[in-house]
């Protein structure tokens, strides 16, 4: 028997051929093998976490680089195309097929190199005869030279913004005032979303604040960075604290920490861990590790010395931290303490049991000068009672670091009573059912399904794309089955949507939270590996096959105002949200003015 891999499955049917079509691949998996690839990939991490060598070599001058290797590392591969997690899932998919259909010849028709290769070595091992066809490198080659230049040209151009604002408002910094960083742009402009409006609101309750935006690796156009940007007299951009000096230690320090990744990277210990199922996969993986060598670890090492800069000029005393898990914020937070200055994180989203990002438990064993490994905040400040315990147990913070005040950007948002005319503006009938998806990293490869059980239904279904992921790709899945009753948007803020929306569907996001809290009926599309505190009995409708929305929506549109979700709902509210009073901006000043007492 032949089979033939293909991104498209011909109509003409062949004797003893089997024709496999890509994206036909997930269903091939569900009939023919149990697997998890979120929990699957993190086999590869397990052995980082066991080889403690490779830890020590990545200490670097005054600070270790692990902790910034350990979470690119993580999200460049697990969560993203061809990271571990892709690779993993391939190689189940590939070994199954084999197994199962005991093939004489495999064909590969599909464009992928990265496909094609693991497709070539499973059946190498299986000892199959196999034809792939023959194309070029992985297209993430041809790109790092461009990516670099992308990323020079917005720091000059961030720059250049920097000084024309010292022009205009004179460099004003305030002493020894609590200092916010964060990504979100425009700050005194509060209808801009809510995240702004936490940060405009906290401002004003602080009544002196100095603020440092900053710009990640990121989609933006020099013309909507200048839309975005509004420099005022206590804002600045991180940029604008680089110089001669500073640049020139950057190169330093990045050709050096360069030899150290690739000496780790090419180690026996290294290649020993990129094998799953006897298959490995060290020759696929090559551009994920030298986006990691080539483009992320000078932007880290930049972000260390600019942050070191941004805390000498301010001497603030405590530093409040958007994102507070992201590399730049862990930067920072190096930075702060070295200089003794307590810093605050603001849980900026939903947490979940094994949440990478939050977990401090492998590192206890790797203290160095006192100081764990990955940086840690002084003091987080959680939605409730819920993150607390999970932040204690699974994350191992110490219990002395965490206290649950709320989200302040909820004391803002408030669900109107009628929409404002957004149902006439997107078209919607005034009685028909609407159905919000927010999406995320998972939500993307089981898009068709989702489309092809809503589309005939009577539901109006609206994709809020996550602003992290492309537009065009969900609208590309709508397009290929003439969804009429689908819409695809980005640039509108989910809590406008809210007051629109009867039923929202989601993975493990924040939205989540926010649909029980307003009282919506909350569907969610379990992604595998993750313990989703969303799923429980009259909160949530739980699906493991995105084919079946249809059908929950039925019942969640059925259910939506009965006594026991209700009770249910106070329940989950003063578990993950602490209150929803309008106080919690309150309480974080409180905790604020506290630990400004500790500097």
């Amino acid at each position: 028997m032949k089979i033939v891999f293909t991104d498209r499955v011909g109509s003409r049917p062949e004797k003893d051929v089997l024709y496999i079509g890509r994206g036909l691949l997930g269903k091939q998996a569900k009939d023919l093998a149990e697997y998890d690839p979120f929990a699957n990939s993190l086999h590869f991490f397990q052995r980082w976490a066991e080889e403690q060598r490779l830890r020590e070599k990545l200490v670097f001058g005054e600070y270790t680089l692990w902790w910034f290797v350990d979470q690119y590392l993580y999200y460049n591969t697990v969560r993203s195309c061809y990271g571990i997690k892709e690779i993993v899932r391939l190689i189940d998919i590939f070994s199954a097929v084999l197994e199962k259909e005991e093939p004489s010849f495999v064909q590969s028709q599909v464009k992928d190199p990265v496909f094609n290769s693991l497709l070539r070595k499973c059946c190498e091992k299986k000892d199959v005869r196999c034809s792939v066809k023959k194309v070029g490198r992985p297209r993430e080659g041809h790109f790092f030279s461009a990516f670099k230049a992308v990323l020079k040209s917005k720091r000059m151009f961030r720059r250049m913004i920097g000084h024309l604002n010292d022009k205009k408002y004179g460099n004003k910094v305030y002493a020894d005032v609590p200092l916010i960083m964060t990504y979100s742009y425009d700050i005194t402009h509060r209808d801009k979303g809510t995240q702004i409006k936490m940060y405009s609101e906290l401002l004003e309750a602080l009544g002196k604040a100095n603020v440092v935006e900053l710009e990640p690796i990121s989609k933006y156009t020099a013309r909507e960075m200048l839309k975005k940007v509004r420099i005022n007299d206590h804002t600045h951009l991180i940029e604008h604290f680089s110089g001669k000096e500073v640049e020139q230690a950057i190169r330093k320090e990045t050709r050096e920490a360069r030899l150290l990744l690739k000496e780790v990277f090419s180690s026996k210990e290294f290649e020993g861990s990129l094998v799953y199922k006897g298959v490995g996969y060290g020759e696929e993986f090559r551009n994920k590790i030298r986006l990691v060598v080539e483009v992320l670890l000078p932007e880290i090492i930049r972000y260390v010395h600019l942050s070191r800069k941004v805390i000498e000029a301010y001497d603030p005393s405590v530093l409040i931290l958007a994102d507070e898990t992201g590399i730049y914020a862990r930067a920072l937070i190096l930075a702060a303490e070295k200089k003794g200055i307590p810093v605050l994180a603001i849980q900026h989203g939903m947490i979940y049991p094994n949440h990478f990002k939050y977990d401090y438990s492998g590192y206890g064993e790797l203290n160095r000068k006192g100081k764990v490994w990955r940086p840690l905040p002084t003091l987080t400040a959680s939605y409730g009672s819920y993150g607390k315990a999970l932040l204690e147990s699974d994350g191992r913070y110490p219990k002395d670091a965490i206290v649950p005040t709320g989200q302040p950007r909820y004391d803002s948002v408030e669900i109107k009573e009628r929409d404002d005319g957004l149902r006439e503006q997107l078209g919607i009938a005034k009685d028909a059912v609407v159905v919000v998806l927010t999406t995320q990293y998972e939500t993307l490869p089981m898009m068709s399904k989702i489309v092809s059980a809503m589309k005939d239904e009577e539901y109006q279904l609206i994709i809020k794309v996550h602003p992290r992921e492309s537009l065009s790709a969900y609208k590309e899945k709508v397009d290929e089955q003439d969804a009429k009753n689908i819409l695809v948007m980005q640039d509108i803020s989910f809590t406008d949507l809210l007051p629109v929306s009867d039923v929202v569907v989601t993975h493990f996001s924040t939205t989540g939270v926010e649909a029980v809290m307003f009282g919506k009926a909350l569907i969610i599309i379990e992604a595998g590996g993750i313990k989703n505190p969303f799923v429980q009995k009259h909160i949530s409708y739980a699906i493991d096959d995105a084919s079946d929305l249809a059908r929950a929506v039925k019942r969640a549109v059925q259910e939506r105002d009965s006594a026991e979700r209700r009770k249910a709902r106070e329940t989950f509210i003063k578990q993950h949200c602490f209150r929803i009073d309008g106080g919690a901006t309150e309480r974080i000043v409180d905790v604020i003015r506290g630990l400004e007492k500790r500097k």
